[in-house]
């Protein structure tokens, strides 16, 4: 029997410096992923089958850095982090450092809740399990775009970083306002990986100098009230060779409670880990807040505390949305019953 809440739908397509350029493809991809799920519970799907749908359908959007086109790493390769959570019993399924042979890893996230005894698999043992399940594989090359192999190699002529050092500090990035061009060649294809994983050392002012993270999630609440939440990444350009961001790490990527909500946070992976975003978010809501002073509230501790970049999505327990960010922009989407089509944004709920 469906309880007082309603359905409802919240995607985004990762957070950081969206020029201006690329704004109307990160919605585009965003908003068509909300319009899959809530066609999915239309037709009497599920909240689980919604949320995987929504983010496989961003996997499969060149312009987003999850599955197809996803970022490259120190040597030029792919890698994938994913994990699906479930409100109801609280199951989760992630897999981390996975070798870019997937086309759709969330898929993978969900086989491990669904059948394996772990939360987390990592590297070969997560390829060997999605292969024993039946999981078909890829050349790598087909998940690269050329896209994403230009700002490699410009990446590469550029920075100072050599596979397998360890970073010496930070340094600042510096871009854009919104609204601003994104000249070719600048810090957005030569950050070395530690400038990417970095802050300018400043307050609240330096939100126009934030850097780039992108993850693609969603949280879905049906009929019945399931909460299921999930997400899917390439990580950040240039990173070491098994880096693992929060993605994978439930509590800290994303979380889902029937009876609180559920959240997906975005951004780069190391803040989001250090704030323990995705579960904080949710956390918030046992304090009678609504889901977006929930997502405030926790992204304003991350970035008052240090100053953190990220972003989170949310749902509370009867279907309302919220959403944050202290990044530049974060691309969200959502629907819910009593609206006729998903809405977009890109610009709102900036934390500063």
């Amino acid at each position: 029997m469906a309880d007082k809440g309603r359905i409802a739908v919240i995607v985004h397509g990762g957070a950081g410096r969206i020029p201006d350029r690329e704004a109307e493809e990160y919605n585009t991809a965003t908003r068509n992923a909300a319009a899959i799920a809530r066609q999915i519970l239309a037709d009497g799907g599920d909240a689980l089958k919604a949320a995987i749908a929504a983010v496989k359908s961003m996997e499969e959007a060149p312009i987003l850095n999850a599955g197809y086109g996803s970022v490259l790493n120190e040597i030029g390769e792919i890698s994938f982090d994913a994990s699906v959570m479930e409100g109801r019993e609280l199951r989760a399924g992630a897999i981390g450092a996975v070798p870019g042979l997937i086309r759709n890893p969330v898929e993978v996230a969900r086989l491990v809740m669904e059948n394996h005894p772990s939360v987390l698999l990592t590297g070969d043992a997560a390829l060997r399990f999605a292969r024993v399940s039946g999981v078909p594989l890829v050349h790598l090359e087909s998940l690269v775009t050329e896209r994403q192999l230009t700002r490699w190699q410009r990446w590469k002529e550029n920075s100072a970083w050599e596979p397998g050092a360890q970073p010496n500090g930070y340094s600042s990035a510096f871009a854009p306002a919104p609204g601003e061009p994104e000249a070719e060649g600048t810090d957005e294809d030569t950050d070395n990986y530690d400038t990417l994983v970095g802050k300018p050392n400043g307050t609240n002012n330096d939100l126009d100098e934030d850097v780039a993270g992108d993850t693609v999630g969603a949280v879905v609440r049906d009929g019945s009230g399931w909460i299921v939440s999930a997400l899917s990444t390439g990580g950040v350009r240039g990173k070491p060779k098994g880096r693992i961001g929060d993605s994978p790490l439930i509590g800290c990527g994303l979380y889902a409670d029937d009876r609180l909500g559920g959240s997906a946070a975005t951004g780069i992976g190391e803040d989001i880990i250090r704030a323990m975003l995705g579960g904080r978010a949710v956390l918030n809501l046992e304090h009678n807040s609504n889901a977006q002073a929930a997502a405030e509230k926790a992204c304003r501790y991350m970035f008052e505390r240090f100053n953190g970049v990220a972003g989170v999505i949310m749902l509370d327990a009867f279907g309302n949305i919220g959403y944050a960010h202290s990044t530049l922009r974060m691309a969200a989407a959502y629907w819910y019953e009593g609206m006729d089509e998903p809405v977009s944004d890109m610009d709102g709920n900036l934390i500063t």
